[in-house]
């Protein structure tokens, strides 16, 4: 199990507070008159949204994964084959479950991008 999970919660937590900075300056800007959706340039805003979700998504996975097995040794199941196998395995569960991310990633882009996702 590696110990140190400071890199994977700053960049989520870093990443999932740009998101809501630009949710509440969109937000701002919009109902002051100072910009109006019409002024936005979408494909542009939605593919920093959506690169701001992934790294979300990419950055929480293993914290994620610490918390539940520190949880299941928390209610008296840190004996338990399964749970010592993620334990003892971490770091390859990690990349499994970022490899299936990115496996999704590659097969869902093209269809996003073919129903005009990021016009």
């Amino acid at each position: 199990m590696d110990p140190n999970l400071k890199p994977h919660i700053l960049t989520a937590s870093i990443a999932y507070g740009l998101l809501v900075l630009l949710s509440v300056v969109g937000g701002w800007l919009e109902s002051t008159g100072k910009m109006t959706v019409e002024d936005i340039n979408l494909p542009v805003y939605k593919s920093i949204v959506f690169c701001i979700f992934l790294l979300i998504a990419f950055a929480s996975t293993r914290p994620v994964l610490r918390g539940f097995v520190l949880l299941q040794g928390k209610v008296g199941n840190a004996d338990a084959p399964l749970i010592k196998s993620i334990k003892l395995h971490e770091r390859k569960i990690t990349w499994g479950i970022w490899l299936f991310f990115s496996v999704g990633l590659v097969i869902a882009l093209p269809a996003m991008i073919r129903a005009g996702f990021f016009r």
